[in-house]
């Protein structure tokens, strides 16, 4: 095979490619003009009133409002952690932990736990028959019933 034949040759076939492949897209295209297309499309846009219209106008969509929503608690998170690093605990408040109340059930009463061996000792003092006598004693029983 000489030159001339073998890309005369090579044209041709290159050629009856092409002429196969642009029918088939010409075709698909008429397929396509004729077949109606549904584009997963809705209804008209709501008309929002009052403080929605508001809204509605700064974030139009339903993603813009999520995002801004998020944003907002986000924002309030954050100014919340930099208040409690940047502000300290006033001094003179007592620091209220369990290490503090020194075995105390009563926080306040000095009421020692019942099952603590202060307890006992704590039934002979004055402080107990104070604390009976007293209008918060009926308080602190129903408190501790739950």
């Amino acid at each position: 095979l000489t030159l001339p034949v073998l890309s005369t040759m090579v044209f041709s076939v290159a050629a009856a490619t092409a002429r196969r492949r642009f029918a088939v897209m010409a075709q698909k295209t008429v397929q396509k003009q004729s077949v109606q297309r549904r584009a997963m499309g809705s209804g008209p846009a709501p008309e929002w009133e009052g403080i929605d219209k508001v809204v509605r106008d700064v974030f139009p969509g339903d993603h813009h409002l999520a995002m801004a929503i998020m944003g907002g608690y986000s924002a309030l998170f954050v100014l919340y952690k930099i208040k409690s690093a940047v502000s300290k605990p006033k001094e003179g408040t007592p620091d209220v932990t369990p290490a503090s109340m020194d075995g105390d059930a009563v926080p306040g009463m000095g009421m020692p736990a019942v099952d603590s061996p202060e307890f006992g000792k704590f039934l002979e003092t004055d402080r107990f028959t104070k604390m009976v006598e007293s209008d918060d004693f009926g308080h602190i029983i129903e408190g501790t019933k739950a």
